[in-house]
Parts: C-alpha cells; structure tokens; sequence
C-alpha cells in the first residue's frame, strides 16, 4: 500500500456511505459506486489481493446493474467500464432524474420496483459478496497504520 491515503485519494467512497446517500439518479449512484473501484485500483498496488477482489465486484456491479436497468446498458458500460486507474473527481448532472411513480391501477399481481429500489438491490448483492469486507465501511488510516 502507499501512504498518505487522503492526499491521494480525494473522494473517499465505501458501500455503507453509498447506501446512506439518497441518489437522485441511476448516473449518481453509478459515479459513486465507480469511486469505491477506481479508488482501490488508485491507491493499491495493481497485482494486489484487493485490487482483484474490486475489479471482480465491478464485474458483478457491471451485471446486476445491466440486469436491473436493461435500458441503460450504454450508460452503465459508460459509467462502471471507465479505465480502472481513472478516479470519478465530480459527477456530471443527472442524465435521469427519478419520478415518483404512479400510483398502479387495481389489481396488479406484481408492483414495478423503483430506481432507488433497483439502486439498492445492486448495493446489497455487492454488500453481501464474500470479496465485500474491505469495501463497506471508509479508510481508517491511522487504524490501519497508514501515515
């Protein structure tokens, strides 16, 4: 690892801090679940354990969310394949902004789950991955021993 982690990382992101967000678009929830990547990728040696364990959680980030949001695979391929040494410094404005749905007409079988709900649904599958620990809660240097 290389020291200094707050003077090299600018946007600090974790899981437990992307949940707590109420994201207002699919692109602002993608560009902070880029951060947690592109910043493990930035400050990590290339060949480390972690620096596999990040870029197999964007594989799955990459799948779940082309899963969930079908219609906005251009999107996402634009936002989670950006080059893994790349760190997202400011978000661009929302190219969607969420609605609040409609009330559904009676009787529906089955209600369509909302953005923030898909958003969700994707954080939990990576929060509940085996290669999640290192990525759920922020950087503690002084905990970790890092000047």
């Amino acid at each position: 690892s290389v020291p200094n982690y707050y003077q090299i990382i600018k946007e600090p992101m974790d899981y437990n801090t992307l949940k707590q967000k109420s994201h207002v678009s699919l692109t602002a929830f993608l560009l902070d679940l880029h951060k947690i990547f592109a910043n493990c990728l930035l400050f990590n040696q290339p060949d480390s354990l972690i620096c596999d364990q990040a870029r197999r959680l964007k594989k799955v980030a990459i799948k779940e969310a082309k899963r969930l949001f079908p219609g906005d695979k251009q999107l996402i391929k634009s936002v989670l394949a950006i080059d893994d040494a790349a760190v997202v410094r400011s978000a661009p404005q929302p190219s969607r902004i969420i609605a609040i749905p409609a009330p559904a007409p009676a009787p529906v079988v089955q209600q369509q789950k909302s953005d923030r709900e898909l958003m969700a649904m994707i954080l939990d599958r990576l929060l509940s991955h085996k290669n999640a620990y290192w990525f759920n809660a922020p950087i503690d240097p002084d905990a970790l021993g890092i000047p």
